[in-house]
């Protein structure tokens, strides 16, 4: 739940601050808010169970992943350049804080960024260093998250179809351990929908 409030008191710091008139892009951003549901049950338990032990470097890398979140906030408002500079500073700071889990949140959000960016070999750098972060961590919702999105990225950018296919099966085993977790099953099927639609299947 800090998490979420987190994310809207980021939001409404990005709306005051931008130079633009940010109406547009404001509707867009609020509805892509993190849901609260995450924050009950055994969902809440998986999402804290791979970060520090120490009370101290706890509450340090849940600061940071609190300016990982706003990465997408920034995206979300158009506001690139800001989302890439914050996207490489919190990579460094997941490195400096030796925490694997949260650097591969870092270079998810990084990834985004980057596909944002149309610069898609850097994005997909990211999130194979992501997935891998993530093994290493114990992190298996983000090393799912990396695998679908790598597809997603493989197979409507570069058109490696095949990879993307291996990719999506990969996480679909990993969504069945971790219990289905609804917003990676639902990720992982649009990005099979959209695949399917780009090949005329």
């Amino acid at each position: 739940l800090d998490r979420r409030r987190a994310a809207v008191s980021g939001l409404l710091d990005a709306l005051v601050d931008g130079a633009q008139d940010p109406s547009a892009d404001a509707l867009a951003a609020v509805a892509a808010l993190p849901s609260v549901a995450p924050c009950r049950g055994s969902e809440a338990l998986r999402d804290a169970s791979w970060l520090p032990e120490d009370p101290a470097m706890r509450a340090e890398a849940e600061a940071l992943r609190a300016r990982i979140d706003h990465i997408g906030t920034l995206r979300r408002l158009g506001r690139f350049l800001e989302a890439e500079a914050l996207a490489q500073a919190s990579i460094a700071e997941a490195l400096a804080l030796a925490s694997p889990a949260v650097e591969a949140e870092a270079r998810i959000a990084a990834s985004a960024v980057l596909d944002d960016l149309g610069q898609y070999d850097a994005a997909d750098a990211e999130l194979d260093a992501a997935a891998h972060a993530a093994l290493a961590s114990g992190h298996d919702e983000a090393a799912t998250a990396a695998w679908i999105r790598r597809a997603a990225l493989l197979g409507m950018r570069r058109g490696r179809a095949a990879e993307a296919d291996e990719l999506l099966a990969r996480a679909e085993v990993w969504l069945q351990r971790l219990g289905r977790p609804t917003v990676l099953a639902v990720e992982r099927l649009r990005t099979l929908g959209e695949l399917a639609l780009a090949a005329g299947d």
